[in-house]
């Protein structure tokens, strides 16, 4: 068995991991495959797991990895043993100290969650594309507070300014990262803007003195909407009626305050749907964030007024009816529409993408492979493996345009006038 003890963030425990070796993994599975596939966001989120993909000299997956968990998941991961993941019986097996070393030589490519790790000593480094040219976008959601962010988030926001991104709002999910979003933004003025509030996940962290600290938070001038907050019914790391408490909360304090709304819905489309329009009268701007319903819903949600944000999980979608189908088909109006990266969730993989039946037809077109093809370079050069960043939202952007049939200029210019006109940027 081999266990590793990584130094903590300042405010969170020292944690002792137990590693494990993960084999026999398809090519394109992504560190977020893994984590959804095992089941511990929540561990990821508190910076307790971690995972690693093994890439060769030439940054391409090895197709095996390792996952680091606290103790008491121990069992948990062996649980997971031939089970059918993307297609192959998964191996896993506790890591041997020697062959984990040996495997990851220690040569690490980015740091905490989504790490890679290269067997090379020698990082080879393409040219970078000139993107000076590139429109201008806002990331109006991107997990910043991250623990995986602490080491290069210099090095994240200078490819960030790069490809054009203007402005970013970190994303409070919680008491501690709204707080963490808050000292971000002190630190890089007029560039970061934050949220505050608490996620559906943890909901159950709600209580009276929570609530006021949030609440003075969202009275910080760079705090520029009450949230995240709404509903998730299918993990449902909090109970349903606790969610709604809480989520009910949040949107009371989004009125008395004025103040935008930053909703996530998952599996929950009524019960969000009906809270929001109970305070309708008085309800602020509101974004349903990382949208991934259904034609109908989002007919719906525009009705009553509500914005919606588009991430890089659009390219995963397969639903007959959901975002990706609803961009070819041109029902999503730009005035209603921003962009965000939730970053360092949902890369934008576009390999995956161009499995779905919708964008292998596009992408028969001459004109369109090329563009992917230009997006994919663009992807491996400014990311560290597929951890998402900031620097992906220029990729969402062109991507969205492809399918709407538009100009990535006129995307871009729609969703940055609606972000800094929703939020009140300046």
């Amino acid at each position: 068995m081999a266990q590793c003890a990584e130094a903590a963030t300042p405010d969170s425990p020292k944690v002792t991991r137990t590693w494990f070796f993960l084999g026999n993994l398809a090519r394109d599975v992504t560190v977020e495959d893994i984590i959804k596939f095992f089941n511990f966001e929540v561990e990821w989120r508190q910076d307790l797991a971690r995972v690693e993909l093994i890439n060769d000299k030439h940054n391409r997956p090895k197709g095996h990895g390792f996952i680091g968990v606290p103790r008491y998941l121990t069992d948990r991961v062996m649980e997971f043993h031939e089970r059918d993941f993307h297609g192959r019986k998964l191996k896993v097996e506790r890591a041997k100290a020697g062959r984990y070393l040996k495997m990851t030589n220690r040569q690490f490519v980015g740091i905490g969650h989504g790490v890679h790790v290269s067997t090379s000593k020698q990082i080879l480094v393409h040219p970078k594309p000139d993107m000076s040219s590139w429109p201008h976008v806002i990331d109006i959601g991107a997990n910043l507070a991250h623990a995986s962010f602490t080491k290069d988030l210099p090095r994240i926001l200078n490819n960030a300014k790069v490809v054009g991104v203007q402005k970013i709002i970190v994303t409070g999910t919680s008491l501690k990262t709204s707080y963490s979003a808050q000292k971000l933004t002190q630190e890089h003025t007029d560039y970061l803007y934050f949220t505050a509030g608490v996620h559906p996940h943890d909901a159950v962290t709600w209580n009276d003195d929570v609530a006021k600290r949030i609440e003075k938070l969202c009275e910080d001038p760079a705090c520029v909407a009450v949230g995240e907050t709404g509903l998730d019914f299918e993990r449902n790391f909090s109970p349903q009626d606790v969610q709604q408490t809480v989520f009910e909360k949040q949107i009371q304090l989004a009125c008395k305050l004025k103040k935008p709304l930053f909703v996530h819905e998952r599996k929950a489309f009524d019960d969000v749907l009906r809270l929001l329009v109970k305070y309708k009268k008085d309800l602020p701007p509101t974004v349903i964030h990382c949208f991934g319903g259904t034609d109908v819903q989002l007919e719906t949600y525009l009705e009553n007024g509500f914005y919606i944000g588009l991430t890089g999980s659009v390219f995963r979608d397969t639903q007959q009816h959901g975002p990706l189908q609803i961009l070819i088909d041109k029902l999503m109006p730009l005035d209603k529409l921003m962009i965000e990266t939730d970053s360092p969730f949902l890369f934008p993989d576009i390999k995956r993408f161009l499995k779905n039946y919708a964008a292998k037809q596009l992408y028969a077109k001459s004109d369109i492979k090329s563009k992917f093809d230009n997006l994919e370079r663009l992807l491996k050069t400014y990311c560290k493996g597929h951890r998402n960043e900031p620097c992906t939202l220029a990729v969402t952007n062109q991507i969205i345009a492809i399918l709407m049939g538009l100009e990535p200029e006129e995307v871009a210019k729609a969703t940055t006038d609606n972000a800094m006109s929703f939020f009140r940027l300046t």
